[in-house]
Formats: C-alpha cells, structure tokens, sequence
C-alpha cells in the first residue's frame, strides 16, 4: 500500500498576476503564462478558490430524477478570496507584496517617486510646505514628512516649490527635513473598457487551484484593535480548475516524453500545448527534482511531457515519486504593521493644528462593484465579462464618547461631511493606511447606559467633484 500524498496549511500560498486582455475582454483573456511567478507571491493568512459544477436533473416523466451522469449541465461559476496582513515593502519607493494584486484587481496606483526636501526660506507651516521642487506632485499625492503622512491638497509643480496640505503636521517642519511621495492605489475608473483581470494560483504544496479572469470586486482594509494592518479580497472569476498530486507509476529515463501516473485525472481534462500545465517531480532521495510542462493526456493516468522546464534539468527518477503543481519559491518582502503605531485624524480640510483621536480601530470597505455579462449561450462559464457599477466606499471608526469623537457625531447630525487620514506605522518605508476628502458619517447611536459610552462613526467616502486627473478620486490607499 502507498504512502498517502498530504496536503498541509504549513506550505499554503497564492499568486497572483494581471491577465493579457482579449479581442473580447474577459471572455477571451489570456494568461500571461501557465505557471505562477515568484514575484507575484502574496502572503495571507487564508485563502480559498472556488468553482462548482452546477446541474439540474432530467425532469422528462420517468418516474426518477435520471440515472448517473444523465442530468442537465449548469453554467458554472468560479470566485477567490483572501485574508492577510497589509505589509509595506520596508523601501517607500518599492512596491508592497499586495500591490500587484490591486493593479489589476479593481485599482490604479500612482508612483511620483519624488523626493525633495522643505526650503531654508520662506518657513514652512503645519500646512503649507517650502519645498526644493515639487515638480511632478500633484493634488491627490500622499507625501511622507517627518513619519506623518498628509494628502497633498494642491501642488504649484515648480521649482522652489510650495504645497498646501491635510491633515497638519504635528509640528512645522525644518529646513533640510526630508519629503518623499507614498505610493498610492484609487479605484480604476478604466478597467472595464479592456476588462482587466487575473490569474491567481491558490493552494498548497501538492494542490493548487488556478484561477483565470478574477476581477476585483471587494476590498477591506483593517487598521487598530490588536493586530496588524489587515487585508481582504472577495471577486468572481471566468473558471478556476484544480491540479493536484500523483505518483509515478515506474521509474523513467531522463529523456521519456510521457509518463504514467497512480492517479487517474490529477490534471484538468483541458491540458494542451496551448494550455499547459506545469508540475514538479520531486525529488525522491537518489534524484534531483524537475519541473515539466504537461501539454496533453494520453489516457486518464498518462500524460506527456516537455521535460526541464524553468531552469530545471532532465534527470531520471524512480517509482513513486511524487509529482505535483509547480510552484516557485515565494519572493516577499517586509513585516506587518502592528496598530501600536499610528494615528487617526478627522477634520474639516482648513485646520491648522493636528487633532488626533483616540480610537480602537478603523476600517475601509471597498465595494467596486461591477454588472456581470453572465449565462452567454455557448459557454460553459458563467461570467464572460462585466461593466463597472455604482461603487460604495465605507469608512468606520470605532472609539469612545469623549469632546472629540462626539464632535463630530454632532456634525454628521447636520450632514457634515468630513476628511479623514487613517495612518498605521511610524516608520518611513513602513506606513500604511487611507484617506479620504468627503466622508458623510451616518448619525451614530448614543449609548449612554455603557460604562463609558463607546461612538462609532461610518458613513461613506464621497467624491468631491467630477473626478480628473488634478481632482483626486473619493478613497486613496497608500503605502510610504
């Protein structure tokens, strides 16, 4: 009797990369390669790949629902999610692990990387900087100064330049101080017209869901409590199709092109030269392992095979052993950002002196919605593309009732709309975290019978304009 194949939570992973756009968007997408890169690895915490198989049985009068395989075959439908910490690259001008990911999943990001520092004369206040140059920053850009981090409200673009900003600095900056942009992502107003996707590959060491046209719908972003900054993701997808494990049935040379399996189906029935699919024979103690691009099955157990794919050597091996999805190894970079540092700061956009909240927590709910092209008569997936929908981005803050939370609770009495800069981390290179111009909080519920009367404040982040390039969009994300 064989050894079992385990699969274990110790080696989950997932990457996940943008898809070539097709002649007809999403429906004919195309995977920029049919294995998964070690620079798009994200790390999470969970994840999870889904795709059913949908049916109805016969409903011909035949006193039973049909026999077997012998029913009426669905649309069906595929959809990923993931939960992880929001991690900064460490360097303010590198891209976090998580950025790939939300360029082609419903966001657009904006890199000046610009670094000048504050001017000698005229002096610089808590808002208004003297800066070397601010050529190439605009309203919209989200700049790092002395740790804090503050929404460029507008920029001249000019050498000896000046920039008015929000919320302000906690003290007036010096001169020589340095100022550097953050790397920002706004929801893609664009994405629909070429309908962008992914590719995502989810699993563990010896499964793996691949996962084709994933589009963005909904993000959250957590900050406070006792953890990290959080990150989760929720989307559809065209198809995913599963690739898991097997054993070699005999030992082989190191120049067969077909092999035989223990385990019949282990690759998705659609593997072809045009469509591979790449696994790893690993190493069984005696030889090295070896990746191979699978581009056909010969039977249910027999496979062929192009042998030393992605650096790897032709090299014999024995019965038994082990062969799997192929994954690379994870190229990551920084730490989490813990909620003992950072800030939370609400305010009308004209304050001159930075009021920061006591807070617990706060949070981001990105729904970016979208109108799915679903049920196309001669397709056996159920989404075949999409249009962007009325998106809602969600702002909530949890703390206590104290003069200055409850100030503003007073004010969304009135419909008072407010800005709002949420900052995790203290260190340049290591921040995290989101602001918004107009953010129109519900009237919160007062609780007086607590023990000390709690507030929490969510409303939803609203564009302050007709949206453009110099107009920022209603929600920036920004790493720093």
């Amino acid at each position: 009797m064989r050894t079992p194949i385990r699969v274990t939570n110790r080696f989950h992973r997932i990457f996940i990369e943008a898809m070539t756009a097709g002649s007809q968007g999403l429906r004919n997408a195309v995977m920029p390669q049919f294995y998964p890169l070690a620079a798009t690895a994200v790390r999470t915490k969970a994840s999870k790949a889904e795709a059913d198989n949908p049916y109805k049985p016969r409903e011909d009068h035949r006193g039973h629902p049909g026999a077997g395989s012998d029913v009426v075959k669905q649309h069906r439908s595929a959809k990923a999610s993931f939960d992880g910490y929001a991690i900064p690259s460490g360097t303010i001008s590198t891209d976090p692990d998580i950025g790939p990911a939300m360029e082609c999943l419903g966001w657009s990001k904006r890199d000046p990387g610009i670094s000048t520092t504050i001017a000698s004369s005229p002096s610089s206040t808590t808002t208004t900087l003297q800066v070397a140059t601010s050529v190439g920053i605009k309203a919209g850009d989200v700049i790092i100064v002395n740790q804090e981090a503050a929404r460029v409200l507008t920029s001249d673009a000019a050498s000896a330049g000046v920039l008015t900003i929000w919320p302000p600095l906690s003290a007036a900056p010096s001169s020589g101080d340095t100022v550097k942009t953050a790397i920002t992502y706004v929801p893609d107003n664009e994405r629909d017209v070429t309908e962008e996707s992914a590719a995502a590959w989810i699993g563990a060491s010896r499964t793996q869901m691949r996962v084709e046209g994933l589009v963005g719908e909904k993000w959250a972003f957590a900050f406070g409590g006792d953890d990290a900054g959080n990150i989760t993701f929720d989307g559809s997808a065209r198809e995913a199709h599963r690739i898991t494990s097997s054993l070699l049935d005999g030992g082989i040379n190191d120049s067969v092109t077909q092999v035989v399996a223990t385990t019949a189906d282990f690759v998705p029935d659609d593997v072809s030269a045009a469509k591979p699919v790449y696994l790893t024979i690993e190493a069984d103690g005696t030889n090295a392992e070896e990746h191979v691009r699978c581009t056909g099955k010969v039977s249910a157990t027999a496979l062929t095979i192009v042998r030393a794919q992605l650096t790897s050597s032709n090299v014999a091996h024995l019965g038994n052993a082990v062969i799997r999805p192929y994954w690379p190894d994870d190229t990551v970079a920084g730490t989490p950002v813990p909620a003992i540092l950072g800030s939370v700061v609400v305010g009308t956009g004209s304050e001159t002196v930075r009021n920061e909240l006591q807070l617990k927590s706060a949070a981001l709910e990105a729904d970016l919605a979208v109108n799915k092209k679903e049920d196309v008569l001669g397709q056996a997936w159920k989404l075949q593309g999409y249009s962007l929908a009325m998106r809602n981005i969600e702002v909530s803050m949890e703390g206590w009732g104290d003069a200055d939370t409850m100030a503003w609770a007073r004010n969304a009495e009135d419909y008072g709309a407010v800005h709002a800069m949420v900052q995790q981390g203290d260190t340049e290179g290591s921040i995290f975290g989101f602001c918004a111009n107009s953010v129109l909080f519900d009237n919160p519920a007062d609780d007086p019978s607590a023990d000390e009367m709690g507030v929490t404040l969510k409303g939803r982040a609203l564009a302050t304009s007709p949206e453009s390039d110099t107009d920022p969009k209603e929600i920036i994300v920004f790493f720093g």
